[in-house]
């Protein structure tokens, strides 16, 4: 039995490390991804200068070869469960009869953007490091350097703080102006972590505008609702993840955003032969945000359930936890600490994160470090 996995995310990463269980019960697993593993929440560290971009990333050929992982270096360009087969862009489709998504988010911008204008996204990390590099690059120059943030959730808020820490890294000032629709930053916190959070992004320097919607982007400026024009000179949208254009499968049932509606037992609730986790997921039962702690929580659940419909056992339902902690990098050397209601900045939030994070990466890379190959990815005409 094949069971193919798209995408390589938080999820993903599990079931490949736990991948000869799977071949021990009859599966031949794959996974299509382009070939690297990119961990989002060193991302705004990585922007700020205090990791490199190599910590940030693992090689998903090296980790599938390590673990008896057929890999297809490919990206995913549209899903057909009626025919069970993926289709790669530019390469032959893959059958499955068992079908994992873990496809991530993207960024888009929910209005007009002159595509000779400097724009980045949060998301992947690819378009932060390509972001570090042109702001250091003026930097360097002694140039004056006007960045714009669009969208004040958590993401915008701690990019911004790290994109002022890159500048006092070089000794210099970035002109930083987040921008938000809505009436206080990180809406979704409690009201005092909004304020603490705008009072210490003051702090840094950072221009914070609230209820203030972008209307457009030109060449050079950032057009607000209320008629202000923002002259930038690289903008970052920060403006909310959505699942990619990929996951809105034909024949399958999704939400607005594009998210697979998916059971408790993270199968899709239009065909059990294909499994859904992470920000690509929505949990009919119980909507959860686009946050990497539930694609962590529920990977157990995940390759405990693919074994289960491989050998015809009990699947188990996964209840994703109320409350988590989450913890801010603000590029200072401190961070901004949430659990619950409570919220709390010091060095303390900042050294969880950093150990969580390290521990993690860490653990994924031990799998194939030092191993005499790197793996070299299958071509997907020679599956099969």
């Amino acid at each position: 039995m094949r069971v193919v996995l798209a995408g390589l995310g938080h999820g993903h990463l599990h079931v490949v490390s736990n991948a000869r269980k799977l071949a021990d019960a009859g599966a031949d697993v794959v996974l299509i991804d382009d070939g690297i593993f990119r961990y989002s929440s060193l991302a705004a560290g990585i922007l700020g200068g205090q990791y490199t971009e190599e910590e940030g990333q693992l090689s998903s050929a090296a980790l599938a070869a390590a673990c008896g992982v057929r890999h297809v270096r490919g990206e995913v360009q549209d899903i057909v469960p009626a025919e069970r087969r993926v289709r790669l862009r530019d390469a032959s489709p893959i059958d499955y009869e068992l079908l994992s998504l873990n496809l991530g988010s993207t960024v888009a911008a929910p209005f007009p953007v002159s595509a000779a204008a400097s724009v980045f996204t949060a998301k992947p990390l690819s378009q932060l490091i390509a972001l570090r590099d042109a702001l250091r690059s003026m930097i360097e120059r002694r140039q004056t350097v006007r960045l714009v943030v669009i969208g004040g959730g958590h993401s915008g808020c701690e990019l911004s703080a790290n994109a002022a820490a890159l500048g006092r890294r070089y000794g210099a000032a970035i002109d930083i102006t987040l921008v938000s629709p809505e009436n206080r930053l990180m809406a979704k916190a409690s009201e005092g972590a909004s304020a603490a959070i705008e009072h210490l992004l003051r702090g840094f320097g950072v221009d914070t505008r609230t209820n203030s919607a972008c209307e457009a982007i030109n060449d050079e400026a950032v057009l607000l609702s209320d008629g202000t024009a923002l002259p930038f000179d690289h903008v970052l949208l920060a403006t909310g993840l959505r699942p990619p254009p990929e996951a809105k499968v034909h024949g399958l049932a999704f939400n607005e955003p594009g998210g697979i509606c998916v059971r408790p037992t993270l199968q899709s609730i239009s065909d059990e032969r294909v499994f859904a986790i992470g920000d690509c997921a929505h949990f009919i039962d119980d909507p959860r945000p686009n946050v990497g702690v539930f694609g962590v929580r529920a990977a157990p659940i995940l390759t405990h359930n693919l074994l289960a419909r491989i050998a015809g056992d009990t699947m188990k339902a996964y209840r994703p936890q109320k409350r988590w902690f989450s913890a801010l990098n603000l590029g200072d050397g401190t961070g901004f600490g949430q659990w619950g209601g409570y919220y709390w900045r010091g060095r303390l939030p900042l050294f969880m994160k950093d150990r969580i994070d390290r521990r993690f990466m860490e653990g994924y890379r031990r799998l194939y470090a030092g191993r005499p190959g790197r793996g070299t990815p299958d071509s997907p005409s020679s599956l099969p």
